[in-house]
């Protein structure tokens, strides 16, 4: 067992009444409902095997741009949203599309098992800095600079992760899930401002 790994039991696939399949201990295909908590196996990582950020700035006559990213890489996520909202027997509530598309042969409860581990690397651009620098000396005795500014903040993310955010909690006793309570996506963000240098 590696630190970060998911103790879940395994997904060997649907049957024809649009049951869950798990394997057991001994790799033997069995219904769900004769799983045992021994059958559970360490698979799946939560901690990425690496992170990496990376800052760019340009500069041309009186225009600068920078671009700041950041990635991690090679890890898994627990999709809980999907396995809460994504299977069309839930009542009494909004699923995802998901439900009736990708897991709509699946007719049992949700288990806790492998399908819902994605592979969650991601790229993100978390923000693109833009500006115009003005000497002003020559026009103002008491204004030296001025400085016009656009900041954009979570401009993009590039990723397989079916949920809201590939960048989820890695610490802690349970890293590597994605909760279904109290979250929100992540919105765009755009700052418009003006630097004066006296």
């Amino acid at each position: 067992m590696e630190i970060g790994q998911y103790h879940l039991w395994r997904y060997a696939g649907i049957d024809d009444d649009g049951e869950w399949l798990l394997y057991d201990e001994n790799n033997n295909v069995i219904p769900a409902r004769d799983k045992k908590d021994e059958d559970k196996a360490f698979v799946g990582n939560a901690i990425p095997k690496l992170i990496v950020a990376w800052d760019h700035t340009l500069t041309y006559k009186n225009w600068d741009l920078s671009v700041y990213l950041r990635s991690w890489i090679k890890y898994d996520i627990f999709n809980s949203i999907n396995m809460h909202y994504g299977l069309s027997n839930v009542e009494n509530q909004n699923v995802l599309k998901d439900a009736y598309t990708k897991n709509k042969h699946i007719k049992g409860e949700k288990e806790l098992c492998d399908y819902w581990l994605e592979d969650s690397t991601f790229l993100k651009i978390d923000a693109i800095h833009i500006g115009y620098n003005l000497d002003l000396k020559k026009y103002h005795k008491w204004l030296d600079k001025a400085r016009i500014y656009l900041t954009v903040r979570d401009v993009a993310t590039f990723t397989k992760y079916s949920g809201l955010n590939p960048e989820v909690d890695i610490n802690g006793l349970e890293p590597g899930f994605e909760w279904f309570k109290d979250i929100y996506p992540q919105t765009r963000r755009y700052t418009l401002g003006v630097q004066l240098t006296f």
